[in-house]
């Protein structure tokens, strides 16, 4: 199940590590002391969207063109 996970979202994980990495040096900088802040978020939200954007694109997309055509024949919208 974790080798699962790891392979599936793998690039977002070392993206999210190596800007947490970064964002943490450079808040400690800028303030400087250490302290717990919401640059440890970074890897958990990318993750989240990440899954989100897969989750809308199997299911939303679907969702989204039927309200869109029953908007269509029901009020007869026009749309650009």
């Amino acid at each position: 199940m974790m080798k699962l996970f790891i392979l599936k979202n793998g690039i977002c994980l070392v993206i999210g590590t190596l800007l947490t990495m970064w964002a943490t040096e450079y808040i400690c900088n800028q303030r400087g002391y250490e302290a717990v802040g919401g640059e440890w978020l970074i890897t958990p939200i990318i993750l989240l969207l990440v899954n989100c954007s897969r989750k809308f694109k199997k299911n939303g997309l679907i969702l989204f063109s039927e309200v869109i055509l029953k908007l269509k024949r029901h009020k007869k919208i026009e749309m650009e």
